[in-house]
């Protein structure tokens, strides 16, 4: 009963210090946002931006806003997200996010950030969650597109619907499990339109994005059909060679690597939300 009390009442000291330092943070960018046109909140913008010490203000990286300048250009003339990403993928225009190519999520998320007309939205951490606090506030950033490019580009998305959101249908049993033979890269799933002249497919994503790799795809009801017949004649506890008791020993292995994984990944998040509040404790 000794050591619970004493666990306990550690428990209790270390929520308490937690719960008022989040306190203090809060406050303290509460107050950074009532002079925010006399000082940043912070460092951090976006990719098309950079933070100039000398004048403690952000700038325009050149070529990068003249990719952003295109992009929309480019989403006007009536091409489409993924159409946009394999252009800059197959014209060899190096991206910001981890130079890995362009992804048609992060082109979307361009067309769509109000940051490009310099609008800025504070946010705040709520149950793990940003969340946007206060109005935007306008001409925080400088300003890469015009009011009237951007909203025409919004209309178009819209009308076209080119980012569709989740209707409870499965169309890929295989996404995220299917990989290119020849790259390794993912198996991307593609809807051609109605056969006879479209259908759907597995292309490699790679190839799609226009990385280099060998386009060849597979019709996707072709493929689902091959894997679930070889499925069902499959005996999965085929697989655990040996006895019961072997079987149930491997069973248990694996389902305590599964525990392991999750409580690292546990971990892992508290670091990255640690070092988030640090960071912040930097910048004030």
């Amino acid at each position: 009963i000794g050591q619970l009390m004493i666990s306990l009442t550690i428990m209790s000291r270390a929520y308490e210090e937690s719960l008022q330092k989040s306190k203090r943070i809060a406050a303290a960018w509460k107050n950074k946002r009532k002079q925010i046109n006399e000082k940043k909140l912070t460092k951090t913008c976006p990719g098309w931006l950079y933070y100039d010490e000398s004048h403690q203000d952000f700038r325009k990286n050149k070529e990068r806003c003249e990719i952003v300048e295109r992009i929309f250009d480019l989403s006007l003339d009536g091409n489409g997200i993924a159409r946009i990403a394999k252009i800059l993928n197959l014209e060899k225009i190096p991206s910001w996010k981890k130079n890995t190519g362009w992804y048609d999520s992060y082109v979307h998320r361009i067309l769509t950030n109000r940051a490009v007309l310099g609008e800025f939205q504070p946010r705040i951490h709520i149950n793990k969650k940003r969340e946007p606090v206060g109005d935007p506030i306008s001409d925080y950033f400088p300003r890469v597109i015009s009011d009237n490019l951007f909203y025409q580009v919004q209309e178009r998305l819209k009308s076209k619907a080119l980012m569709g959101g989740k209707t409870g249908n499965i169309r890929n049993l295989f996404g995220g499990l299917a990989k290119c033979a020849y790259c390794g890269a993912s198996m991307q799933f593609v809807n051609k339109g109605k056969p006879p002249k479209g259908g759907t497919y597995l292309v490699c994503d790679s190839a799609r994005r226009g990385l280099g790799c060998k386009y060849i795809s597979f019709r996707y009801p072709d493929f689902e059909k091959a894997v679930l017949t070889f499925c069902s004649e499959l005996n999965v506890q085929d697989l655990l060679t040996g006895d019961d008791d072997h079987r149930e020993s491997k069973i248990s292995a694996i389902q305590g690597e599964i525990t392991g994984i999750n409580g690292n990944l546990e971990v892992l998040k508290n670091k990255v939300e640690n070092l988030g509040m640090a960071l912040e404790d930097e910048n004030r």
